[in-house]
């Protein structure tokens, strides 16, 4: 009997004997970044908040600090070999550009400090993006990029206290992936000069004078200029009129699309003509010819109109 037991305990402690240990782990998370629709020919940037989670376990120790890693290059890919630039960031500021450890001690990278209950932890840590503006030659479209393998990198340092740094030689525990998309959207910016026929006598004859209409649209997108007839009593966009400050009376004047003076700038009707093009995501000027009408007889004065120029794209 006692021979049989022996045998029985033998056996089962070596059936209990080797317990697997659990590896210690941690993994990052995002949602995709989508910054919407974006425009390229307005200087202004479009900034968004992204987030990172990171989950961690299997760790015998209170802490870990673990780092994010991300490589180059910033581009988003649209149609027709174009690209659309942005950077990631670490800080709200957006001066601290979000870096890789392996690209040495001046790089900057996500970290975050987990404290850990039963080898297990979680963090969630903002990163912050922006689309730079003026870009020109981005032409309408979707635009993305992600992030994956190579690119990126988890790291992290299990801790009782201090606080450890991430080096190159940090334990790597993985990578992740991080996807970016935009839509450029065709949009034009519009601005015009004012036109000054200057100071005039006796009106005997016609006096030119001319004025420039600036228009940015993006990259291939078509566009059209209109000019309304003014606010001149009686006024049409082929026969304008100016009105005396502090009275009624008006001077007529005439808005062309060309040096030649015969074709009125209106919107496309009653006769009239528009300018039109292609947008090449830099500024584009044309030209507004301007005749005041002669003969004509009014009392002097200070004579004047608005005019509003319009972009259709």
């Amino acid at each position: 009997m006692t021979r049989t037991w022996l045998n029985y305990l033998c056996g089962l402690l070596l059936l209990l004997g080797p317990i697997a240990a659990h590896a210690q782990t941690c993994t990052a998370s995002f949602a995709n970044v989508a910054f919407g629709s974006i425009s390229t020919v307005s200087s202004n940037p479009t900034d968004l908040v992204g987030n990172s989670t990171i989950n961690c376990s299997g760790f015998s120790t209170p802490y870990v600090n673990v780092c994010l890693s991300l490589g180059d290059p910033r581009t988003m890919n649209g149609p027709s070999s174009s690209t659309l630039s942005y950077d990631l960031y670490v800080d709200s500021a957006r001066s601290q550009r979000w870096g890789s450890v392996w690209a040495g001690p001046t790089a900057t990278w996500i970290t975050a400090t987990i404290a850990l209950s039963g080898g297990k932890g979680n963090a969630s840590v903002p990163f912050y993006a922006r689309v730079f503006g003026n870009q020109g030659s981005a032409v309408a479209g979707a635009y993305s990029q992600t992030f994956t393998g190579s690119w990126t990198g988890v790291q992290g340092i299990a801790f009782s206290s201090g606080s450890p740094v991430c080096t190159s030689s940090t334990t790597q525990y993985g990578t992740f992936s991080l996807t970016l998309t935009a839509t450029v959207v065709a949009e034009c910016l519009i601005s015009a000069t004012n036109i000054d026929f200057g100071q005039v006598g006796l009106i005997l004859s016609p006096v030119n004078s001319t004025g420039q209409v600036s228009s940015t649209c993006t990259k291939n997108a078509p566009f059209s200029i209109s000019l309304s007839a003014g606010q001149g009593v009686g006024a049409s966009m082929s026969a304008r009129r100016m009105t005396l400050n502090g009275g009624s009376q008006t001077l007529s004047y005439g808005l062309y699309t060309d040096a030649a003076r015969s074709s009125p700038w209106g919107d496309g009707t009653g006769g009239t003509g528009t300018v039109s093009g292609n947008g090449t995501g830099s500024a584009q000027t044309s030209t507004i010819y301007a005749t005041l009408l002669a003969p004509a007889s009014v009392p002097p004065g200070v004579y004047a109109d608005t005019v509003v120029a319009t972009i259709t794209y």
